[in-house]
């Protein structure tokens, strides 16, 4: 799927035979024309597909039906009947519900490129999809988690089970799964932007400039020329004293 910045206005059909103006967008909500700039990106993968777009929307939209539905059941019978109020089902129930919030970052935006000619997006909406997408992402994995560790205390430590996996530590765990896919985008920024700042510019003399043979050469020379000066100093340096 490719992305590409759309700098050029959107025309209503009756329009269509006037050239499209590069340096305003009219907006599609008012018909108000805001300054230059990219406001949004062409989704042009799903419009290579032609007139075949019909046999993957059917497919993903029979999967989208699928996964709310399933998902959807699951949190409805755990939270109905009273043999699944177990810790085991009450993290299977918000698994579940991430599920469903998780595929409906993407999938309605992909079902709606399949049924229009030009697919577009804003830019403060694919960085919002992109958001959602990656904390939704973590959090399943960390729900898992929570889940491999509930097994491995009703496994390892089957009298304590009760006592340790109460409904406050299930709710403490439910919590820590969304505070964490919550604050993890900020600390792989954080580290990007300090790999930027201070490993990029360690490395560039290392790769750019240490491997270059002339640049070596011309270092070893100059060295030798600060050689003979460096001997006669320390040789004042032991008459003088």
């Amino acid at each position: 799927m490719e992305l590409w910045p759309l700098q050029v206005s959107l025309e209503s059909p009756r329009d269509s035979d006037t050239p499209l103006s590069t340096s305003h967008r009219s907006s599609s909500v008012n018909g108000t024309r805001e300054p230059d700039g990219v406001t949004f990106f062409i989704i042009q993968g799903l419009s290579s597909l032609g007139d075949r777009q019909m046999i993957p929307f059917v497919i993903l939209l029979l999967g989208y039906v699928i996964i709310l539905g399933g998902n959807s059941m699951i949190i409805f019978v755990t939270l109905t009947d009273p043999k699944l109020h177990s810790p085991m089902y009450f993290f299977l129930a918000n698994f579940s519900f991430v599920d469903m919030l998780f595929t409906t970052t993407t999938i309605p935006k992909m079902l709606a490129g399949f049924l229009s000619d030009v697919s577009v997006i804003s830019v403060p909406g694919c960085f919002l999809q992109l958001h959602f997408f990656i904390q939704l992402g973590v959090t399943s994995r960390a729900i898992l988690t929570v889940m491999a560790y509930d097994r491995y205390v009703a496994i390892c430590h089957p009298l304590h089970y009760t006592s340790i996996m109460t409904r406050r530590v299930q709710l403490l765990l439910i919590a820590g799964a969304w505070g964490f896919s919550t604050l993890y985008p900020l600390p792989v920024r954080i580290i990007v932007a300090l790999m930027y700042a201070a490993l990029s510019p360690f490395l560039n003399p290392v790769i750019y400039s240490l491997r270059n043979k002339e640049l070596q050469e011309s270092m070893r020379r100059t060295l030798m020329r600060f050689r003979p000066a460096t001997v006669s100093a320390m040789k004042v340096v032991n008459i003088a004293s």
